[in-house]
């Protein structure tokens, strides 16, 4: 795991694998990322090659946390096979994936949460007018 910032926001790239013996210490370094990205949280899973259900429920408690606190969490590059988890286990509104790590910070710049103009979640067809909160 690391960490980066762009324009404001918190850019992890996480690696390898994010499963049961991964997932507190993924937990505890997501929402220390988050805090320090005032909320707004970019993952990047390109390089993620594993996730089991303890992985899918850190990613999940951390977008759930970030949103109650008025923020985000957006996945970037997911994998065909991660993809299809996320929609099986019906978090795809509260994981959204975006194509690229900018595609995923300038869909915040205006400032209202929405995606821009004509933007695209990646795995959707239809422009993504309004970023889920998680609720």
């Amino acid at each position: 795991m690391r960490i980066s910032h762009d324009r404001g926001r918190a850019v992890v790239w996480l690696c390898g694998e994010l499963d049961v013996a991964e997932a507190a210490e993924a937990r505890a370094f997501l929402l220390a990322a988050a805090i320090d990205g005032r909320g707004r949280l970019v993952v990047d899973v390109t390089d993620l090659v594993f996730v089991d259900a303890s992985g899918l429920s850190t990613l999940a408690f951390v977008a759930r946390q970030t949103a109650q606190d008025g923020g985000w969490l957006r996945l970037v590059d997911a994998s065909p096979l991660l993809r299809r988890m996320l929609r099986i286990v019906d978090l795809t509104a509260v994981l959204p994936v975006y194509e690229s790590v900018h595609a995923a910070i300038i869909a915040d710049t205006s400032g209202t949460g929405t995606a821009p103009e004509g933007g695209r979640i990646a795995g959707r067809s239809e422009p993504h007018s309004a970023l889920p909160t998680g609720n």
